[in-house]
């Protein structure tokens, strides 16, 4: 049916839609590490833990993987230190001077998806 959204639409155009409507992003909590998947695209991740976990970005070769210009979202909401992980084959860009470890508890990281097994982290990350 025209004008309905289902659930089986490309994530990047339901997030331009949402963005366009102002509709506020949806959110997913883990309560330890987590590996990105589709289902996480426009959506900000919650970490929520109070000991230390990680966010993996997995790479390019599993069965449903991310498209240049995805952009995934992770928020430190738990007292335990969350870090971004590479996976097997995977590359993650950051900022000279920063780590891919989130700054704190209630820190907002993004992930942009470069090319192939690529992306970029930007956000509130912890220096080195």
């Amino acid at each position: 049916m025209p004008g309905v959204i289902t659930g089986n639409e490309d994530p990047m155009a339901v997030g331009r839609i949402r963005e366009f409507l102002k509709i506020p992003p949806e959110y997913v909590t883990y309560t330890a590490g987590h590996t990105a998947e589709q289902a996480d695209v426009g959506k900000v991740v919650w970490m929520n833990s109070a000991s230390a976990n990680s966010f993996t970005v997995p790479p390019d070769s599993i069965s449903d993987p991310f498209i240049l210009g995805q952009c995934l979202n992770v928020l430190q909401l738990g007292a335990g230190l969350t870090t971004i992980v590479a996976g097997s084959g995977v590359t993650i860009r950051v900022r000279s001077g920063l780590t891919l470890a989130l700054a704190g508890q209630y820190a907002l990281a993004g992930l942009y998806k470069l090319g192939a097994n690529e992306w970029l982290a930007f956000g509130d990350l912890a220096s080195s």
